[in-house]
């Protein structure tokens, strides 16, 4: 339940700044900066204007598919691998305070719409806590550039410990990838992109490389 039947002719795109003949095992690092939290997964899109925006504008995007033999937790739908997974992330401190984390329904429409990978501690107000903080500087027109860099460093590092938070789980839970459209504005202010989070290279087909992105 909750099962994805993707095939291996599906096709994802992935986008990177280097190209590479193998995929690397996760933990995943960042490719701009080693420092930044680390994924257990390996990020994949349906969108290739969403990967050709993570491969920056000197970078390369590869075509791949995945094993149907994997089991993949599409939290799209309701399912029991999804109801056991919201009622996990609520027990964290970042769970209790998201605003679409409060019901089930609210936590599968936040999934289906693409947002519930971006931090909402109420229907309006991004970032908790210290990031807060962080988000003030990183948008105020007085902010020292030097300063202002290390906003965002400190908020691009707490996305990825959120979205980490969100897709990591389901590793625990015995499932093989999660499957959960995100929100980018830079691709689509309406529409999000559907994206896969795979937790083993062996998942997935050798990388084809396509185009300078």
């Amino acid at each position: 339940m909750g099962d994805s039947p993707l095939r291996m002719d599906h096709f994802w795109f992935h986008g990177t700044p280097r190209k590479f003949e193998a995929w690397a095992a996760p933990p995943v690092v960042s490719a701009r900066d080693p420092y930044l939290m680390p994924h257990s997964f390996l990020s994949l899109s349906a969108n290739l204007e969403y990967a050709r925006l993570h491969a920056g504008p000197h970078g390369h995007v590869c075509r791949v598919s995945v094993s149907d033999t994997a089991r993949i937790l599409d939290l799209r739908e309701k399912s029991e691998g999804a109801f056991r997974l919201w009622r996990h992330i609520r027990t964290s401190r970042l769970g209790r305070q998201h605003a679409a984390l409060r019901t089930y329904e609210s936590w599968h429409r936040a999934c289906q719409r693409g947002w519930v990978l971006r931090y909402f501690v109420d229907g309006q107000t991004p970032q908790p806590f210290a990031a807060e903080g962080w988000q003030a500087l990183a948008n105020a027109a007085s902010t020292p550039p030097a300063l202002r860099a290390e906003a965002q460093w400190h908020l691009e590092d707490f996305a990825r410990t959120w979205i980490e938070g969100v897709i990591g789980p389901a590793a625990q839970m015995g499932f093989d990838a999660v499957i959960c459209p995100e929100l980018e504005a830079q691709v689509d202010r309406v529409k999000p992109s559907l994206q896969l989070f795979a937790y083993s290279a062996d998942l997935l087909s050798e990388p084809l490389w396509m185009t300078a992105a």
